[in-house]
C-alpha cells in the first residue's frame, strides 16, 4: 500500500472511531414512564403550579401528556436562576404553558422531580394565556400559580394592592389580583398601568359561576415587570 493510501486509510479509521465515540456520548432521553428514578427522561405537558424554591429556584409542576397510570402523576421541574441563560427559562414557566423538558428523574418524599441542568433542557410548545384560569377552573382552584398580563388598573392604599390584569391575546379575560402586604416604596423598578407584569400567588374561585381571584404572595416580590 502506498504512503498516500495508508494515510487516507488511517484518517478514515480515526474519523470513524471519533464518530462512534461521539455517538456513544449522546444520551437520548427515554419517554417518561419508560424509565424509573435515575433515568434520563423527557416529558411533555402543561404547567399547573409555579412556586419559588430555595434561593433563586423556581419550581413548576407539570401535568404529563401521553402517559397513563403512575407515570401520569405530576412532575416538578426545578429551574435555578444561577445557571447560565436560565433567566428566560424561569420567566417562561407560567401556569398554562405547555412545555417539553428533559433531565434525570429523581424523587423526594414521594414527589417526582427533574432538575434542569441547562436552559436547552426546556422548550415552550405553547405559551401561557390568562384564558387558562377560565378554561381550567377545576384544575387550578386553590393552586400556586404564575401568570402574566398587562395591568390596566392599579391602586395601592395602606399597603393593600389591587390590580386588574388583561391578556391582549384573549379579549375579555380579566383577572383581579390583590396583596395585603405591598410596600410601594420597595417597587424596583416602579411600574404603572399599561405595564406587562408577572404575578405569583394563590388562585381561588368564588361564586356561581366560579370567578377567579389571585392573592399575590410575597408583597412586592410577588409582582415582577415582565422582560
Amino acid at each position: 500500500m502506498s504512503d498516500r493510501l495508508l494515510t487516507a486509510a488511517t484518517v478514515l479509521f480515526l474519523l470513524g472511531t471519533l464518530g462512534l465515540y461521539g455517538y456513544s456520548l449522546e444520551v437520548k432521553p427515554l419517554k417518561l414512564g419508560s424509565g424509573g428514578v435515575g433515568s434520563y427522561v423527557y416529558l411533555e405537558g402543561m404547567v399547573r403550579q409555579v412556586r419559588k424554591g430555595w434561593g433563586a429556584e423556581i419550581r413548576a409542576e407539570v401535568m404529563p401528556d401521553g402517559v397513563t397510570g403512575e407515570a401520569a402523576a405530576p412532575v416538578w421541574l426545578i429551574a435555578d436562576d444561577a445557571l447560565p441563560d436560565m433567566g428566560p427559562v424561569k420567566s417562561a414557566l407560567l401556569t398554562g404553558a405547555c412545555v417539553r423538558a428533559e433531565g434525570v428523574l429523581s424523587e423526594y418524599r414521594g414527589v417526582r422531580e427533574i432538575r434542569l441542568a441547562d436552559a436547552g433542557d426546556l422548550s415552550i410548545q405553547a405559551t401561557s394565556s390568562l384564558k387558562v384560569v377560565w378554561d381550567k377552573a377545576a384544575l387550578l382552584n386553590n393552586t400556586s400559580v404564575a401568570l402574566r398580563g398587562v395591568a390596566y388598573y392599579k391602586h395601592v392604599s395602606g399597603g393593600y394592592l389591587t390590580i386588574k390584569l388583561v391578556d391582549p391575546e384573549a379579549p375579555g379575560c380579566v383577572l383581579d389580583c390583590s396583596s395585603s402586604d405591598y410596600r410601594l416604596s420597595e417597587e424596583n423598578p416602579r411600574w404603572e398601568n399599561g405595564t406587562q407584569v408577572t404575578v405569583m400567588g394563590k388562585l381561588r374561585y368564588r361564586g356561581d359561576p366560579p370567578t377567579p381571584r389571585l392573592y399575590i404572595s410575597g408583597g412586592v416580590g410577588g409582582v415582577a415587570v415582565a422582560g
